[in-house]
């Protein structure tokens, strides 16, 4: 399947529906996935953002929650950026995925952002910077980078396309900024 276009990336669709973690043993299907990544949006930003292994009471971090929290950094962005537009569904351009380190014990999520038009590469950073910080699974350790090439794209899907986070990606449903 050529990844040429991101119709199928609905808000029902989740990435299990669409491609299995074995993708990522196709290198042509690695090709697209990268080239498909890097083209739908003019990527300004690449963050990495270090989750907390556990709450106080020892509740484990799990993988639902690792996409709940990249749900609610994106939401916080949204209202700072577009106010109350962002409950009609505008938002900034995104790419998510989480990982878990190479011994399984690191939880991240990893983004590629486009910032909107209006702001500067550092006013956005300093957005993201926020939704970090009003984010309770969110720990100290961050990453914040601007966006170069294709090479980001490579690294988002090197945890494998099971892990990517596609109802975060811009659809044809919502507007740019």
């Amino acid at each position: 399947m050529a990844l040429t276009s991101n119709k199928w990336a609905s808000k029902n669709a989740t990435h299990r529906d669409v491609f299995s973690n074995s993708s990522r043993n196709s290198p042509k299907l690695k090709r697209e996935w990268i080239c498909w990544i890097d083209t739908m949006a003019q990527w300004t930003h690449s963050v990495t953002l270090t989750c907390k292994r556990q709450t106080s009471q020892s509740k484990m971090i799990s993988n639902s929650i690792l996409e709940d929290t990249a749900f609610h950094v994106v939401r916080i962005i949204n209202s700072k950026c577009f106010g109350k537009e962002a409950k009609r569904g505008r938002s900034v351009e995104v790419a998510a995925t989480y990982g878990w380190g190479i011994y399984g014990d690191h939880p991240h999520l990893h983004f590629s952002f486009a910032k909107p038009k209006t702001q500067t590469y550092e006013e956005f950073r300093e957005i993201i910077e926020a939704a970090a910080d009003k984010t309770f699974w969110v720990d100290r350790q961050r990453n914040y980078k601007p966006y170069l090439d294709a090479g980001w794209s490579n690294y988002l899907i090197e945890h494998g396309t099971d892990q990517f986070i596609i109802s975060l990606l811009p659809n044809t449903n919502t507007y740019s900024s």
